[in-house]
């Protein structure tokens, strides 16, 4: 006697996009650690109840943000996966949820959008590292030609391999 089938009640579409709101709540999981100071290395006790392997993608995303902020596009591609995706999420505007697909293509991008910024600051205020994903609260502040900007960003990571293959941005705060 067969057994008769149940369909699965999500489909591929409605778990794509349930995924930023699981990783979103592991954000608000409540262990955290602060990030140091702007060079954004960590003290010794920073690394308590990581494991090497957190460690080494905590590390990733830390260089990725630094590499971001400086504008050093070389060291910004040595730890993006060639196949990565950047996914962000935002209330309105060019970054209301979009999604760009490859690591040259998000370079591109970022050297672009960067290069019409002055003074960037992108200051990691909170950080929590789940095994190869490592979440940042980020308030980030530069100049444009409309003038100064402010924004703060949650921004997650997962690293594989010493590269970041997703990297998730909320722009601002989730509206109510």
């Amino acid at each position: 006697m067969k057994k008769a089938e149940t369909p699965f009640p999500l489909d591929r579409r409605t778990l794509l996009a349930a995924a930023p709101l699981g990783i979103l709540a592991a954000a608000c999981a409540p262990a955290e650690e602060a990030a140091a100071a702007a060079d954004q290395t960590a003290p010794a006790g920073d690394d308590a109840g990581l494991t090497e392997a957190e460690i080494a993608h905590r590390q990733t995303a830390r260089d990725f943000v630094k590499a971001l902020e400086t504008s050093d596009w070389e060291r910004f591609a040595s730890v993006m996966a060639d196949d990565a995706r950047f996914i962000t999420h935002a209330a309105e505007g060019p970054w209301a949820r979009s999604m760009t697909e490859g690591g040259e293509v998000i370079l591109e991008n970022m050297k672009q959008l960067m290069g019409g910024l002055t003074d960037p600051n992108l200051m990691i205020t909170r950080e929590r590292v789940l095994g190869n994903l490592v979440i940042h609260e980020r308030d980030e502040s530069f100049t444009t030609e409309s003038g100064p900007t402010t924004s703060n960003i949650t921004a997650m990571y997962l690293v594989h391999d010493g590269k970041v293959q997703v990297w998730f941005e909320l722009v601002g705060d989730l509206p109510a």
